[in-house]
């Protein structure tokens, strides 16, 4: 979470916090924070709370985890006349025996 929060905008937005202006909770802050949330139930009463604010658009938040599956566009590789040496192997012989190879 600490990484997500340096690397992530939306993260920091969401937590409402600035990398210039705010400091960044590090791993044992979050840690803590988190065993506080479930030890007194309120994860499971913050989790009813955003149900109930998005519930009314259509949307539903489950238990989970976050996967930062960011998307970033490659370089196209030029194309040339030859074949990728990968696709390069043998020929395929018929088996003397009959049987497939």
């Amino acid at each position: 979470m600490e990484d997500a929060l340096y690397k992530i905008d939306s993260m920091r937005r969401f937590a409402g916090l600035e990398l210039n202006e705010d400091a960044i909770p590090d791993e044992t802050t979050i840690l803590k924070f988190r065993r506080f949330l479930e030890q007194h139930g309120l994860a499971v009463k913050m989790l009813a709370a955003l149900n109930a604010h998005l519930g009314p658009q259509g949307l539903l938040l489950r238990q989970g985890m976050i996967i930062d599956a960011t998307i970033v566009e490659a370089p196209h590789r030029p194309r040339t006349g030859q074949s990728s040496p990968i696709r390069i192997c043998g020929r395929r012989r018929k088996a003397s025996s009959g049987t497939s190879p």
